[in-house]
Parts: C-alpha cells; sequence; structure tokens
C-alpha cells in the first residue's frame, strides 16, 4: 500500500523529514516537485558540507558532517547512453542522469552517472543542494589539482588537497580563486617554484606532508596562528634559532599560537643543544606555568588534545613588549613551539 506522505500535516511530513537521511531527501526531492518544495520549508540544522572533486575533476561528491554521511555523487561516464537515462532539473539546468544506488558502511548511497560534469553543472549541482537544505555556511573540500579541471564550488573555508605531487602554480591558482581558507592540509608533495608573497603564508592554520626544501621558507613567512609539518620537513638548526628570536623580538609571528615540526632525519641537521645555548631558554617552572598545554590547531582532518609541557623535555621563552610567554622541545626529530594565552 502506498504510503502518501504529501497528504500528512506538514508537521508530521516535517518529523519525518528530520528522520530520514539527506542521501533520502535528495533523492525524494529529485523524483517529486511537490516533496522538494516540502523539504525545502524545513529547518535543518547543517554542519559544514564537505566537497569531493576527484578522479582529475570526473567526480564530485558531497557530504556533511565531515564526510560521515553521503548525500549524493555525480560521476562522467562519456560512453553514457541516452536510452539508459532520466531527465532531473538542477534550477534552470536539465541534465540527462542515470542513478545508481550501492551500499557503503551499511548505508544506502546514491550516484548520479552523466555524460560530462563540468563547470555548469558543479555550480547547478551546489546551488541545487544549498536552496534544498537551506544550507548558507562555509564548505570543506577535498581536492586532486593533477587533473586539468578545477573545482568551481565556491564559499570554501577548509581544503584538503591529495594526489602524489601538486604544482606550487595551481596551488596559487587555487588560493587565488578561494582566499577565504581558515585552514589547509596539503598532503602532495609540493613541486615547483614558491613565490615570496605566496598565498599559502596567510593562511590561519596550515598542515603540510611533505614540504620538503621548503620547509624553512613557509616558517620564515608564515603569518597565520598554527603550522604543522607532519614528515619530510627539512631545517638546519639556524633556521630554527633564527624563527624563535623572530618571536622572542616582537619581530614577526604577532599572530601565531603553534607550531609542530617533524623533520625528515637524513636531510635536517638539527643541534638540540645548540638551539637552547644561543637563546635565552627559561627552565620549567609549575609555579609560572601549568604543566599542560591544551592543543588544537583548528585544521581540517586533524586532531587535537592535550600536551604534556612540564619537566625538563620544554623549555620557556619570553617575548620581548608584551610578556608573552611560549614553550618549545627540541629533538633531532621533532621541533614544538605553543605560546601561552595569558
Amino acid at each position: 500500500m502506498p504510503f502518501k506522505l504529501l497528504h500528512f500535516p506538514y508537521l508530521v511530513q516535517e518529523k519525518i523529514y528530520k528522520e530520514m537521511t539527506y542521501s533520502e531527501l535528495f533523492l525524494m526531492s529529485v523524483l517529486s516537485t511537490r516533496a522538494k518544495k516540502s523539504i525545502q520549508r524545513v529547518r535543518f540544522n547543517t554542519d559544514k558540507l564537505r566537497y569531493i572533486f576527484a578522479a582529475n575533476g570526473k567526480s564530485l561528491q558531497v557530504s556533511r558532517n565531515h564526510n560521515c554521511d553521503r548525500i549524493t555523487s555525480m560521476k562522467e561516464f562519456p560512453h553514457l547512453k541516452k536510452r539508459d537515462t532520466c531527465l532531473v532539473k538542477f534550477g534552470d539546468l536539465e541534465v540527462r542522469t542515470k542513478f545508481r544506488l550501492y551500499e557503503s558502511e551499511g548505508v544506502t548511497c546514491n550516484q548520479m552517472k552523466v555524460k560530462y560534469l563540468d563547470k555548469e553543472h558543479q555550480r547547478a549541482f551546489q546551488k541545487y543542494i544549498n536552496c534544498l537544505f537551506g544550507y548558507s555556511k562555509s564548505n570543506e573540500l577535498h581536492l586532486n589539482l593533477d587533473g586539468d579541471q578545477m573545482s568551481v564550488i565556491d564559499n570554501i573555508s577548509d581544503t584538503i588537497v591529495d594526489g602524489d605531487t601538486v604544482e606550487m602554480s595551481d596551488l596559487e591558482e587555487y588560493f587565488e580563486k578561494n582566499p577565504n581558507q581558515k585552514s589547509v592540509y596539503i598532503q602532495a608533495k609540493m613541486n615547483g617554484e614558491l613565490l615570496k608573497n605566496s598565498k599559502l603564508f596567510g593562511i590561519e592554520n596550515i598542515l603540510i606532508d611533505n614540504s620538503n626544501e621548503f620547509s624553512a621558507s613557509i616558517l620564515r613567512n608564515f603569518t597565520g596562528r598554527h603550522l604543522v609539518f607532519l614528515g619530510g620537513a627539512i631545517f638546519k638548526t639556524t633556521d630554527i634559532i633564527e624563527f624563535v628570536r623572530k618571536w622572542i623580538n616582537n619581530e614577526a609571528y604577532q599572530k601565531l599560537e603553534t607550531v609542530w615540526i617533524k623533520m625528515e632525519t637524513e636531510k635536517s641537521d638539527i643541534d638540540m643543544f645548540g638551539v637552547q645555548e644561543n637563546l635565552p631558554v627559561i627552565e620549567y617552572n609549575p609555579l609560572t606555568r601549568p604543566p599542560k598545554y591544551i592543543y588544537n590547531p583548528k585544521i581540517i582532518d586533524y586532531g587535537h588534545g592535550e600536551i604534556n609541557v612540564g619537566g625538563y623535555t620544554y623549555f620557556d621563552v619570553v617575548r620581548k613588549g608584551d610578556g608573552k610567554k611560549a614553550s618549545f622541545k627540541i629533538i633531532p626529530m621533532q621541533f614544538i613551539f605553543l605560546v601561552w594565552n595569558s
């Protein structure tokens, strides 16, 4: 017996909609104009949406709750036959598509197969999702810049860049088109020329997996709050000393909160005693600061937690002018620098 949902009072419909997944709501909306209008009346409490632009620009997926709840995806199939498709309207754009349902981690997901996925499709796709769920917040984007096609998903605040390598020129172009970045996680190995006025330096929170020879230059020019080098970073003792001295003398890094560096031991040359001897360090005193630091770099897909900074492994330095204090740890493989709020 058919379930005549749209015959129920709206308050009943609303309760039902809020028990459904976003994927189910999306499918219902493209199957029925009346259902779409009814869904649009609901006030959803939607966390950030995440778009994944993959397969050299041939696939676009949208999820919510940091990629835990997939809504739908659109993937290019150049040999898709018209007789196998149906016509779907995304605003003013009519799209020929074939729907595919599949299971992922026990959840039913849907995919739209299309003959091609161009910029017009991307814009219409995003606008439809925003209108359907009343979404106006910023978005997260996970993309690969190896392909020829650049994503045109807009209002991006947090980005993951994956792939084997990424050209610095492609990164600069992306940051030029998406200037309001709060955090960036670069997983791909960076290649090319790092500009002296690179847009990368001004991003608030950055995590880089393979910074290699760019490491010291990025640290030297960084003007944001949180900087993380997870692996492949190359530094010399003088780079670390210069960084700390500039912070102490209030010459740079006024907004800085944390730096976390995991170094490439074979290529880096770090003398931890040389660092300590060339800086005005203060040994830990439990009477002057707490033994634990709350670490939260606010970087997409990167964790946070409590760091034990008591004992002899951490030294303190004080900034001239405002008396702000920071604690740092230096060993051959790692450098951690944490600025205290008070």
